[in-house]
């Protein structure tokens, strides 16, 4: 994992215009991931040297223009996968010293959290989380644990996504992750599948446990995803080596700098269920 196989994919998608960018084009870029539900996830980047027609794709300022899809892949040459799709939520242009600097934010599911509504009546949980998600055309289902309760029929009024979050119990985290909402008790997982950190796959420095979260640093690797799980072996502090979830996802990255690594939170989860 060195630094000069980075390597990325973006595209952008407004209407039936698909751009996609790929290196050399500079790309940096910072991107918050959690499953806590008490924001959407973002993403913001920067990308410099693009000319003026694709620059003006990234170019806006309400939220009440044309819905333009952002879609990041990130890796190493060879090895990438999705790290962000999301909604266009501002942008534009500045001119640097000798190039054009596009400067860009968006938000996972932006549009159809800040603007969809329903009116509906239903009967069971997974049915009223059904039908809101119709009301949702850009967001899909994902992993959703057991929804009981709801017995009498319920009349559904108000905010898509504020709707939703009333249909999760105390226990229960309602995120939207790639475009898809997922809701998880704190056992379950969106996936078996279970990538080792430790100091040969990127591990950075030495984990830290504040009460029942364990944070770390470790090289780019987008295949470290909330609400999944991870194997920690940690040479200096073997006590906290385990399977975990992960929680928070933090990602910096510049494919002609420094940065290209994630600071991750997670728990322990020993007896762990895989929706």
């Amino acid at each position: 994992m060195s630094d000069f196989n980075r390597d990325y994919i973006l595209k952008v998608t407004k209407g039936t215009q698909e751009i996609t960018i790929v290196p050399p084009f500079r790309l940096q870029f910072s991107c918050a991931k959690s499953i806590s539900g008490d924001g959407l996830n973002k993403l913001q980047c920067q990308i410099s040297g693009l000319k003026e027609s694709t620059r003006q794709v990234f170019h806006k300022d309400n939220d009440k223009q044309a819905l333009v899809k952002i879609d990041l892949s990130v890796g190493y040459e060879g090895r990438i996968k999705r790290l962000f799709v999301g909604d266009l939520h501002r942008g534009s242009s500045v001119l640097t010293s000798n190039a054009y600097a596009t400067r860009f934010e968006a938000m996972d599911g932006g549009k159809d959290y800040l603007d969809s509504y329903t009116s509906a009546t239903v009967t069971g949980k997974e049915n009223a989380l059904n039908r809101v998600l119709l009301d949702m055309p850009n967001t899909t289902k994902g992993k959703v644990t057991f929804l009981g309760g709801l017995i009498r029929p319920k009349v559904l009024m108000g905010a898509s996504s504020k709707l939703i979050e009333d249909l999760t119990g105390d226990d229960e985290s309602f995120y939207i992750d790639n475009g898809k909402i997922n809701v998880l008790k704190p056992d379950e997982v969106v996936s078996s599948y279970t990538p080792v950190i430790s100091a040969e796959t990127g591990l950075i420095n030495t984990p830290e446990k504040e009460e029942e979260k364990v944070t770390f640093e470790t090289m780019m690797n987008p295949f470290v995803v909330i609400g999944g799980l991870l194997q920690l072996q940690s040479v200096v502090d073997t006590r906290l080596d385990g399977i975990y979830k992960v929680t928070d996802i933090n990602y910096q990255g510049d494919t002609m700098g420094n940065d290209w690594k994630q600071s991750v939170t997670c728990i322990l989860a020993p007896n762990f269920v895989v929706i």
